[in-house]
């Protein structure tokens, strides 16, 4: 069984009309359908480019730090988002985040991505590192 870790920038999400492009997340499901029809176990990071950069943010004022954790929730807005695409079309899918969502999503632990992956689920890892001042990338 391999396993597979895909980075996709949170900007791929988008048009230049909306932050999330319906056409883009079917490019998405199309390009990743036959890996997983083929037993790829895979896990995806989105960053969240598309929503807030916190790096870029600077005109606002805020502490990088905490710039960088709003950040960290449009990661977690987009991996529910295409968590959520993925499971109405058929592909299963799971959204770990490295900050306690518990209300929205599962904390990320080792065990539970291993018990997606078993399951065959697309792991979705969000929150970045659960830390500010580090980039999904």
């Amino acid at each position: 069984m391999s396993r597979i870790l895909l980075k996709i920038s949170g900007e791929m999400l988008s048009s230049q009309q909306e932050a999330f492009s319906i056409k883009s997340l079917l490019f998405l499901l199309q390009e990743i359908t036959p890996a997983i029809k083929n037993g790829v176990q895979l896990g995806i990071v989105l960053g969240g480019g598309n929503l807030w950069r916190g790096r870029d943010q600077e005109d606002f004022g805020f502490f990088r730090g905490e710039s960088d954790k709003i950040g960290m929730l449009a990661t977690v807005m987009n991996a529910m988002v295409v968590s959520n695409f993925f499971t109405k079309s058929g592909i299963p899918s799971e959204v770990l985040s490295a900050r306690m969502m518990q209300s929205i999503c599962e904390p990320f632990s080792i065990a539970r991505a291993e018990k997606g992956f078993l399951e065959g689920k697309v792991i979705f890892f969000a929150g970045g590192t659960g830390s500010p001042f580090f980039t999904t990338d």
